[in-house]
C-alpha cells in the first residue's frame, strides 16, 4: 500500500500568521516543538493524524473544518 503524504505547509502558516501568532505560540498552544512546525510549514514533514488534531484544537477548530480551511492548500 502506497503511503500518501499530506503537505500543510502554505495553510498552516496562513492561518499562524491570519491568528498573529508566532511559531512560539503556535508551539505552546498544539504542543508540538518550534522545530516540527517550522518543518511542517516548510513542507518538510508530513503530519500524522494526531498532529493534524492537535494543531485543530490550538486554532480552536474541529477536526474537519480545520482539514477544510487548509483543504485547498493540500498538496
Amino acid at each position: 500500500m502506497k503511503e500518501t503524504k499530506i503537505y500543510i505547509g502554505i495553510g498552516l502558516k496562513r492561518l499562524r500568521k491570519e491568528k498573529g501568532w508566532t511559531i512560539e505560540e503556535l508551539e505552546s498552544k498544539a504542543k508540538l516543538t518550534r522545530k516540527y512546525i517550522y518543518e511542517l510549514e516548510h513542507n518538510l514533514k508530513s503530519p500524522s493524524g494526531t498532529t493534524l488534531d492537535d494543531l485543530a484544537k490550538a486554532f480552536e477548530m474541529k477536526f474537519g473544518d480545520f482539514i477544510n480551511e487548509i483543504d485547498d492548500e493540500i498538496i
